[in-house]
């Protein structure tokens, strides 16, 4: 099922929803927010027709994870006036014209250094600029914000990734290393960044699996850091976050080499060319052009354990126009899948099917999944424009054509072409592919 779009006539380095808001890093220096849901009502009133749906789409994401959609959409007729009412949304034209949504935009702060990653966490801004790391508290009263100064945190490096989770600041400051810092959640102090805070190991970026973190010093190498927690009150539902209910304690507790971890995967560390991981697995993408997902085993002894990656891999499409879209540049998990970023093309592979969402080039490709309500929204931000895309979670397509997509058998199949098989589940093929036949392996 395709997504349904917004376009977003805006000159804008980033664009990120948050806690009801929509924020622009803006191209002249300014990083604007403004209500999300008064946003999307303005574009809701341009068109005609399922306007409900949009809303849903674009506002309410967990209304399609309650027990009472289940039933819901069991009775008849429901999932086909959704699917066709879905079908014709992405169809339409929906767009907004700065001009037409300006005046619901309030200024944040301005931005001294070029921002080259940005965060919002806790009700706190990070930004990741070329001179370091700067922190905004964007101190909500009642349905407003009341922004503190912008403080700079950090100004010894450039800030490349910011990614901040559990109570802890983890950013990525290329050769200068990996950062980790506790995030005062109690209280309104900076969180100001000291040597002692510096991991000496390069990082490039960060991904969460669940409280402990993968480091990835390239683009294909990676470590494994397993971190002690402690349980808390969630106080961070009032800004629509996903309730962690986790704090770090301590991080970095143990540490697990590429090496180690891939050592029941049975894959090559040097026949892999760009990996990414989400909660529980990891994505690698191979020189033989295969992509496939491994999951992440471990054993959690008490509050740290061993981890490695499963010897068992599936792979997440067979279609060989993927091969041809060249080197990734980034890559990330949605519920049931993934989004691949190359170099002018972003593809979302989800739940055995994959198509290409945005030809050209992107400056910014982001997803929302520790928020509640926006975790199937997906934004692109390009040089005039950023495009929001609604994601069909219900699986409409699917369930409305049994058959189209089919679950491979067990038998093992050869993944690696010359490497050591990997048994897997096959998953399916990319939209609008010429060799309908491609997909006719032994089931």
């Amino acid at each position: 099922m395709k997504t349904i779009q917004l376009k977003i006539s805006v000159k804008a380095l980033d664009c990120y929803i948050y806690g009801g808001y929509i924020f622009f890093v803006m191209q002249d220096g300014r990083i604007v927010y403004g209500s999300y849901e008064r946003f999307i009502n303005r574009a809701i009133k341009k068109i005609e027709g399922a306007t409900d749906l949009l809303k849903v789409a674009f506002l309410r994401n967990e209304h399609y994870y309650s027990k009472q959609i289940k039933s819901f959409l069991k009775i008849p007729g429901v999932k086909e006036a959704i699917y066709s009412n879905w079908n014709q949304l992405t169809n339409e034209e929906l767009c907004l014209e700065w001009e037409e949504f300006e005046d619901l935009m309030t200024t944040v702060c301005e931005y001294e250094s070029f921002p080259i990653d940005f965060r919002i966490y806790g009700m706190r801004m990070f930004i990741g600029c070329r001179k370091g790391l700067y922190e905004v508290n964007l101190r909500p009263e009642g349905h407003k914000l009341n922004p503190a100064k912008i403080e700079k945190c950090f100004d010894t490096s450039k800030i490349i990734c910011v990614n901040p989770k559990f109570g802890e600041l983890v950013a990525s400051a290329d050769s200068d290393g990996l950062i980790a810092k506790s995030i005062d959640m109690d209280g309104n102090s900076p969180t100001f960044i000291h040597d002692s805070d510096v991991i000496q190991q390069r990082s490039l970026r960060t991904g969460w699996s669940e409280v402990d973190i993968f480091n990835y010093s390239d683009t294909a190498d990676f470590s494994f850091y397993a971190n002690e927690y402690e349980t808390v009150k969630n106080e961070n539902g009032r800004y629509w976050e996903k309730a962690d209910g986790k704090r770090i304690r301590s991080f970095g507790v143990r540490q697990h080499s590429m090496d180690n971890m891939l050592e029941m995967s049975r894959i090559k560390k040097e026949d892999i060319l760009y990996c990414f991981n989400g909660a529980t697995n990891a994505f690698v993408h191979l020189k033989n052009g295969k992509l496939i997902t491994v999951t992440l085993k471990g054993d959690r002894q008490g509050e740290v354990g061993e981890f490695t990656l499963s010897q068992y891999a599936k792979q997440v499409s067979n279609d060989s126009a993927i091969n041809d879209f060249g080197r990734i540049l980034s890559g990330f998990t949605i519920p049931k899948g993934c989004v691949i970023e190359y170099f002018d093309k972003v593809v979302l592979l989800r739940d055995r099917h994959a198509q290409v969402i945005e030809d050209g080039i992107a400056i910014k490709v982001r997803n929302f999944m520790s928020s509640n309500k926006y975790q199937d929204v997906l934004s692109v931000t390009k040089d005039n424009e950023v495009i929001l895309h609604a994601i069909d979670t219900l699986d409409l397509n699917r369930d409305l054509n049994k058959g189209y997509i089919r679950t491979s058998s067990a038998e093992p199949i050869d993944l690696f072409a010359g490497m050591d098989a990997i048994p897997y589940k096959f998953i399916g093929k990319i939209e609008g592919s010429v060799d309908e036949t491609e997909n006719d392996l032994p089931w």
